[in-house]
This record gives structure tokens, C-alpha cells and sequence, in this order.
């Protein structure tokens, strides 16, 4: 069948004193008869199965995996956002918050499930693609930018071309984690398929203890490994949703210094500065999510590096 999708906005604005405009808006969509690929000759249970023969088990031995191409899926997307803007003479500045939520079964957004066939891109459980629906994006994001003339600090005719007409700008990002989903490690099941997740003991509690160098992100014990297969259960699949787990929260700030010396009527030079992490800020990684590992729920590693300063030197003529 044809794919199709609502999309729908709505906002209100409103300008509460001259140069400062506030924002709320909704946006979503809804997409329905979404692709999906599956497998269409899955390996059957027997006493005697495990990873080193799932394509014995399929029913049909001349094609192995028979990927079919299913319109069927169901997928949604949900945002508040509040901005605020301040346009001045030499001041522009906006700072937007959104909260969100994308509802899919694939394995990231705007991916059809099964397209990619990188592990962790297929449904879990391939008997219940539906039960894997779930977020897949961070639920919270704060975007901001500035950019602003400086005035001359100086009066002198020699002076005023070099300390005057200089730009500073800045950025800042921030998200509250991406979705984490805990897996059992290897083909718990035998069905061909990693990513089989473990059954839901107790509430999923965001530790983030830290000894030395090393975070304990999440508690364990709030997961257990499902039974074994048998005759009577021969594809247990943990009861935990998909993506249940929070991570790290990420914040990035960035600025830059430029300045625009006119040396002839068609020459300019332009020097500027940029700095990435200005604050020199550690932002952690995710947690190890196999279950399988003694390492499990902890970080023990950072990511985006440290401050970052560039220098540029450009001439136009």
C-alpha cells in the first residue's frame, strides 16, 4: 500500500515589548502504511537450536532469509516548542526549547524498519514488530544563538577602525540524552535476531553514582534474563520496553570573534576566532546496555573532546 502522513502545526505569537517576539507552537505528524522489511522464513524452534543453526531451522531451505517489503506500520511525532527573540540594532538573539516525542519501531528517525541491516537496525522481535514502537529521539532539547556588534572603545580616528566594529557570536546546544535500549547480548532465542531485551523487575532508576572515573549510569537489578526456550515458551522475549533508559544528558557552547578591515574599495580582510566547547565541558557517553557484560550500566568514557580555538585569516579581493 502507499505510504502516506498528516503533518500539522499550530502557534501563537505575540510581541510583548518592541524588539522581543515569544513563540508557542505544536507540531506533529502521523504516518501511517509506513516500509518495513521482513523476514519472511524465520527460523522454527527445536530442542536442539542455537546461533550456529538458524538457517537449518528455516522452512524453506532453497532462499535462507525471504526479506518482504510490509506497508503496515504506524508512526508519530509530537513537539512543544517556546522560543524567544530579540532583534536590536547591534544585538540578535533566540533561544528555543522543544519537548518531543517520535514513536517509531525503527531503529532511529526517518528510517523504515528493517531497511539497514547493521545490527540493532531490525525489529528485536521479529514475531511483534509493533511491540519494539518506541522513542527514539531525546525528550528534551534547548537551542540558543547571539550574535552582537561591540562598540569602539576608542575615539582616536587611528585607533577606532581597529578596536571598533567587532562581532561576537555564541551558540549553545543542549539535549537531556539520547534513548537507550538494554539488550541480553547474544541471540538469547535462537531466532536469528540479536537485541532480544530482558524482563522488567523492578523501576528502571537512573543511578549516576560516580567513583573516580567511573559512572554507574543504572541500576542493574531492575533486569533479569527471561526463561529459557522450550516447546512450551520457544521465543521468550523480555517483558522491559524498547529504549527504556536515559542517557547523559549533552551540552555544547560555542563562540566566535570576527572582525571586517575594508583595506581598498573592493579589498577586505576578515580575521576571526572560533572556539568549540568553550567551557572546556566533559560530556559522557552512553552506558554500556548489554546486559551480558560485567561492565554493564557504567560510563567510563567521554566524548566530543576538549576546547577546540581556530584562527582564520581571509582576504577578499
Amino acid at each position: 500500500m502507499t505510504p502516506y502522513q498528516w503533518q500539522f502545526s499550530a502557534g501563537i505569537q505575540r510581541q510583548p515589548i518592541k524588539g522581543v517576539t515569544i513563540l508557542a507552537g505544536y507540531v506533529g505528524n502521523r504516518a501511517r502504511k509506513s516500509w518495513s522489511i521482513r523476514d519472511n522464513n524465520l527460523a522454527l524452534w527445536t530442542p536442539n537450536a542455537g546461533t550456529g543453526n538458524v538457517d537449518a531451522r528455516r522452512p524453506d531451505q532453497t532462499w535462507r532469509g525471504i526479506r518482504l517489503i510490509s506497508s503496515d506500520m504506524n508512526e508519530s511525532y509530537d513537539a512543544a516548542e517556546l522560543s524567544a527573540t530579540l532583534t536590536r540594532t547591534n544585538v540578535y538573539a533566540r533561544m528555543t526549547y522543544v519537548l518531543r516525542r517520535y514513536l517509531t519501531a525503527a531503529a532511529s528517525e526517518s528510517l523504515e524498519v528493517g531497511i539497514d541491516n547493521t545490527p540493532g537496525a531490525w525489529a528485536g522481535n521479529p514475531r511483534n514488530i509493533r511491540g519494539d514502537i518506541s522513542s527514539v529521539v531525546s525528550r528534551q532539547q534547548i537551542r540558543g544563538l547571539v550574535s552582537c556588534q561591540l562598540p569602539s572603545v576608542s575615539k582616536n580616528s587611528w585607533m577606532k577602525p581597529l578596536l571598533g566594529g567587532w562581532q561576537v557570536s555564541s551558540t549553545i546546544n543542549w539535549y537531556d540524552g539520547d534513548r537507550l535500549n538494554v539488550v541480553l547480548g547474544p541471540d538469547y532465542n535462537y531466532d536469528g535476531f540479536k537485541g532480544d531485551r530482558p524482563n522488567q523487575v523492578g523501576p528502571v532508576n537512573h543511578l549516576k553514582w560516580r567513583q573516580g572515573n567511573v559512572v554507574t549510569w543504572i541500576d542493574r537489578t531492575a533486569f533479569a534474563f527471561p526463561p529459557a526456550p522450550s516447546s512450551d515458551n520457544p521465543y521468550p522475549f523480555g517483558t522491559l520496553p524498547r529504549n527504556a533508559v536515559r542517557g547523559p544528558n549533552h551540552f555544547y557552547l560555542g563562540a566566535a570573534l570576527t572582525k571586517n578591515f575594508h583595506l581598498k574599495e573592493k579589498t577586505r580582510l576578515m580575521l576571526r576566532a572560533d572556539t568549540s566547547n568553550l567551557l572546556n565541558h566533559p560530556n559522557l557517553s552512553n552506558p554500556a546496555m548489554d546486559l551480558s557484560r560485567s561492565d554493564f550500566g557504567l560510563i567510563q568514557t567521554k566524548e566530543g573532546g576538549g576546547r577546540i580555538i581556530q584562527l582564520q585569516a581571509k582576504l577578499f579581493f
